[in-house]
């Protein structure tokens, strides 16, 4: 009985701070006015969309790869659960092979589709990490990714911005969370970069 009291204290004790937190007006930083009333789009890049399969990842660059014999990047059209006969060679568990799978998506998809996520009414993209990693998520890199091409990058943000889907890019902090975010008449050119 103590530990359900004890929770509910906790429970009440943090709604309480929030509701004091929410109650208090908050100041919002002016340079973040560029994302007000955005229509922001996730984007995973490598499962996004294969826009050049000559830079998709090798067995090689895949951790776990060399313990499932003919591997290569997954269908893209396949179901997620669906495994595919090199991963069966090492398993049934879905599980146990599912951190080996890649797709070979790009920055070049991205800008491939550009588009179709202006039709959507999408005017922000947040990127998940485009960084060279072991995971599938890249969290835990450091260096940009070679097939995500980071000469790429300002060339699929102007691209996007062209597109009307970026309302900010910052040429000092390219994702605009601060420093140098420009906005409106003032985003950056090419030239700028």
């Amino acid at each position: 009985m103590n530990k359900v009291v004890s929770q509910l204290l906790a429970l009440s004790l943090g709604l309480f701070c929030c509701s004091s937190l929410i109650a208090q007006k908050q100041t919002v930083d002016p340079r973040l006015n560029w994302a007000k009333g955005a229509v922001w789009y996730q984007i995973f890049p490598e499962r996004f969309r294969n826009g050049d399969p000559a830079n998709d990842p090798t067995s090689q660059e895949v951790p776990g790869a060399e313990l499932e014999p003919g591997w290569q990047p997954h269908p893209w059209t396949s179901d997620w659960y669906e495994m595919q006969p090199w991963e069966l060679k090492r398993s049934k568990d879905f599980y146990a092979v599912a951190t080996t799978r890649r797709y070979g998506g790009d920055l070049i998809g991205v800008m491939q589709k550009l588009d179709y996520l202006k039709d959507l009414g999408i005017t922000a993209i947040y990127f998940n990490p485009i960084f060279e990693a072991e995971s599938m998520h890249k969290y835990d890199g450091v260096l940009v990714q070679p097939e995500m091409e980071s000469g790429r990058f300002p060339q699929a943000s102007s691209s996007a911005l062209r597109a009307g889907i970026f309302k900010a890019w910052g040429s000092t902090d390219p994702m605009g969370f601060g420093r140098g975010a420009e906005t409106g008449s003032h985003a950056p050119t090419s030239s700028s970069r």
